[in-house]
């Protein structure tokens, strides 16, 4: 692993997903990138509180003080002691382009971000560009919800479909399960009301699955709920989850719409941190 992209709108939770970013760091051989993205309304905001009339100022020039700013702010949050040794980039750039093309414009080997902040990011996060993100990222994507102190995922629990592509080996981009957990992780599927697979067959294919990945030590959950989403979130509160990992295509159209809205869902509605995983 090469990048960590972090996109920052400069608030204490946007920061906490910088923190984790580092941890990560330590223990792969990989740089940081920092992105703030100036809202184009901001320029507009503050020229709006201007007195003088329309066409005597340059907008062009306040985004670019704007910009400035913020490569200021960055500059003095990665010089602070805790990101001492860990190689890190800023970038600031304007939204013209939309807040999600702008993550996703730049190559990275993961993306952290947290899900909800101030200003800009709070109606980014109630938007579809949550959703963009992770459609189209070509990456994994960890989003974080709540501040961790110490990022060290032990009780993992990875929500799965019977598809043979999850079989296939995958390259996570940190750690999962750090040995202190009895098992190597927990598996769950979601019975929802349309689905009559068999549930001793649905088990088989788990453990077929689990044996692909080299897993000895694991835990098998198959339950029934209203929607997969509600009962990802469900077992991952009962088991006080450290991390939720789900998968996705990356899929378009109806297809995308049935599938992709499992992992919207569980975003918006859990406070675990997930990982999404594209197939």
């Amino acid at each position: 692993m090469q990048t960590i992209l972090v996109p920052t709108d400069l608030s204490d939770l946007s920061l906490n997903a910088l923190k984790i970013a580092a941890d990560i760091c330590r223990t792969r051989q990989a740089k940081i990138l920092l992105l703030h993205v100036v809202p184009m309304h901001a320029t507009a905001l503050t020229c709006s509180d201007i007195s003088f009339p329309v066409g005597t100022y340059d907008l062009q020039a306040l985004l670019q003080e704007n910009i400035t700013t913020a490569l200021e702010e960055l500059h003095q949050i990665t010089a602070r002691p805790e990101y001492q040794g860990i190689p890190i980039e800023t970038a600031v750039c304007d939204n013209t382009d939309g807040l999600a093309e702008s993550i996703l414009s730049r190559p990275a080997d993961l993306i952290v971000m947290a899900s909800k902040g101030t200003s800009d990011f709070e109606k980014f996060w109630e938007t579809s560009n949550t959703e963009t993100v992770v459609r189209f990222a070509t990456c994994p994507v960890l989003v974080i919800k709540d501040p961790i102190q110490d990022f060290r995922p032990e009780k993992i629990l990875y929500a799965v479909d019977v598809d043979d592509q999850l079989k296939k080996w995958q390259r996570y981009p940190f750690q999962l399960n750090q040995g202190s957990e009895d098992v190597d992780g927990y598996f769950l599927y979601v019975y929802t009301p349309s689905d009559n697979r068999d549930t001793e067959a649905v088990r088989g294919w788990i453990e077929e699955l689990a044996l692909s990945k080299g897993m000895a030590h694991y835990d098998i959950a198959i339950r029934s709920d209203k929607t997969a989403a509600e009962g990802i979130i469900s077992y991952a509160e009962e088991i006080e989850a450290d991390i939720i990992v789900l998968f996705t295509h990356g899929r378009k159209g109806v297809e995308h719409l049935l599938l992709g809205s499992v992992a919207a869902d569980v975003l918006n509605h859990t406070q675990s941190p997930v990982l999404i995983m594209r197939l």
